[in-house]
């Protein structure tokens, strides 16, 4: 084969010619030629070749504004990113099309172009998470939160199509099972969350989808007894209890996520996975001590799912009742102990809570286990504090 660059130099005249004749035919055959030289590059391992050959699609793009021919240099495009995937190139991020560009110009409501847009990420996706090949990866997720971020909170179908990319490697990514690809996929889904809270580009029912992903998943890496992956989750829903704006103006939407925290605990016992009724039982104590602080009773309502926990969420927030000496909140533990009939079950509970009150001993003057046995010896001798 010859010298690159002086192909380059001879396909950039070539090309600008058979352009500015304005017919389609030939520039179909003109693109099937250059198609068949990125073939050649492939074989014989010319990078310079084929980033030649992306140069001329890209100018086939700019100077010729034909759907037929824009979608023919894309499906071209997309090719050679499935073969640069299979040799592990970097450089196959030059190759990937401008989704973006396809639905400003067809219209972000186009549903055949988002329909387009969205096999092409999905495609790409999976194959670059089955290879393993992360700088591909991240530019994928970059470009897909981009394409999101075209919306407003009123497009909320559109926004809904491509976040169901989002859920779907999302389930890939558990019933792989491998730690680093799940995680890198977790934490996509979780910037693109807070990015969109952020912006205000996020509505109370796509809100309340992202909170359900999060709960979907979560009974599945309970039962798989994926417990990094739960407790990876549940730090997502928490950080989004602590930054999203709309969840702390939006009342239901904490409750939300304070079922979703209840729900992977109740899989956690039904599974007997005690690391994950642990970890759940430690959030949905923050979370009510926070609503004690505030007098916050609609947030400290107490759902009979609590039994899960065999009692170390009630003996905590009993105590810490205790402690700052709220006798109406701590009345409320102890009614929703009576209501569920689990008293029987707070020793145990108590022996627990002991073992793991570090935390808790800074916001109960350094002695959690004092106010742990007050609230419980109240409770054995049914007395109100």
């Amino acid at each position: 084969m010859g010298e690159p660059q002086y192909f380059q130099i001879f396909n950039s005249y070539h090309t600008n010619k058979i352009i500015n004749k304005d017919k389609n035919k030939i520039i179909i055959h003109n693109i099937e030629f250059l198609k068949k030289i990125g073939k050649l590059g492939f074989r014989y391992n010319k990078r310079e070749l084929y980033r030649y050959i992306i140069v001329g699609f890209d100018f086939i793009i700019k100077e010729c504004n034909k759907q037929e021919i824009t979608n023919l240099v894309n499906q071209y495009k997309y090719d050679f990113v499935l073969n640069l995937l299979e040799l592990e190139d970097s450089f196959s991020t030059a190759f990937i099309p401008d989704y973006k560009q396809m639905l400003e110009q067809n219209g972000l409501k186009s549903q055949d172009t988002i329909e387009r847009v969205k096999e092409g990420f999905r495609n790409l996706l999976r194959r670059t998470l089955i290879t393993k090949n992360r700088v591909v990866s991240f530019f994928l997720f970059d470009k897909l939160k981009e394409i999101v971020m075209l919306y407003s909170k009123s497009d909320r179908q559109e926004q809904e199509e491509f976040i169901g990319i989002y859920e779907d490697v999302l389930y890939y990514g558990v019933f792989n099972k491998e730690p680093e690809i799940f995680h890198l996929i977790l934490k996509q889904f979780q910037d693109l969350f807070l990015e969109m809270d952020k912006e205000d580009k996020i509505s109370h029912d796509l809100c309340l989808r992202f909170i359900n992903i999060y709960k979907e998943l979560n009974i599945i890496t309970v039962y798989e007894k994926l417990i990094e992956f739960a407790i990876s989750i549940n730090h997502n829903l928490n950080e989004m209890k602590d930054k999203s704006r709309l969840i702390n103006k939006k009342t239901e939407l904490l409750l939300e996520v304070n079922k979703a925290f209840f729900a992977t605990g109740m899989k956690g016992v039904e599974n007997g996975v005690d690391d994950i009724i642990r970890n759940v039982s430690n959030k949905l104590g923050w979370i009510g001590k926070e609503a004690i602080d505030n007098n916050n009773n609609d947030e400290f309502k107490i759902n009979e799912s609590t039994i899960i926990f065999n009692g170390t969420l009630f003996i905590i927030l009993g105590a810490y009742a205790t402690y700052k000496r709220k006798l109406y909140m701590a009345k409320c533990v102890k009614d929703a102990i009576y209501m569920i009939n689990c008293a029987s079950k707070l020793y145990a509970s108590k022996l627990i809570r002991v073992y793991e009150s570090e935390h808790w001993d800074e916001v109960m003057g350094g002695n959690a286990g004092k106010y742990m046995e007050e609230f419980y010896n109240n409770i054995m001798l049914n007395s109100v504090i």
